[in-house]
């Protein structure tokens, strides 16, 4: 049994028409897409304890910018939901709950920057997972841009382009995500359930 815990709604619909498209209905009776926002991850993995051989979790950003920052530069961005210590700390322990003693778990997190400096969401998903009771097993990187060849296929997203600035100009050009970072944990020998 697969999991994904989708924060938004129109990715999990759009998920859900590429598994109807490109996988078979037998192979889609053992996958789940539970689409809950940060609040609301506990509800997403209800009925599940101890029977996940795999979750696969694409956490909100985290920390969040206030939606009323001022250096967020769009209505969208400021919708994006926030995932708070507490948050993840109780959704990584769900997930432990729900995950069976061999199964994994897959966080899939992309570096930010924010106020002037990056910010790195894996090692502070891996320290709330050690706590959880979750045993680190690797980091993946997923690259997010199609390849032509030799050649990363790369384009600003409508954010990184209203952000673009003359070519003399001292600032920072636009930032462009090509991937992300998938922590892998399965739940540690000897911890609770």
């Amino acid at each position: 049994l697969g999991v994904g815990c989708v924060p938004r709604l129109a990715v999990a619909q759009y998920l859900a028409t590429r598994l109807r498209e490109q996988v078979s209905a037998d192979r889609r009776a053992a996958v789940r897409l539970r689409p809950h926002g940060p609040d609301r991850l506990r509800q997403a993995l209800d009925g599940l304890e101890g029977r996940v051989e795999l979750l696969i979790a694409a956490l909100p950003p985290y920390p969040g910018p206030a939606r009323d920052s001022p250096g967020v530069p769009c209505p969208s961005c400021r919708a994006e939901p926030a995932l708070g210590v507490a948050q993840l700390g109780r959704f990584l322990e769900n997930a432990r709950q729900v995950l069976t003693p061999s199964g994994h778990l897959a966080v899939i997190t992309t570096a930010r920057y924010e106020q002037g400096r990056v910010v790195d969401l894996a090692p502070e998903v891996i320290r709330h997972a050690r706590r959880a009771g979750l045993a680190y097993v690797q980091h993946v990187i997923a690259l997010r841009a199609p390849i032509d060849g030799d050649t990363l296929v790369v384009q600003a997203d409508p954010r990184g382009l209203a952000q673009i600035r003359r070519t003399r100009s001292g600032g920072l050009p636009p930032v462009v995500s090509v991937h992300a970072d998938v922590c892998l944990f399965t739940p540690a020998a000897g911890a609770a359930w």
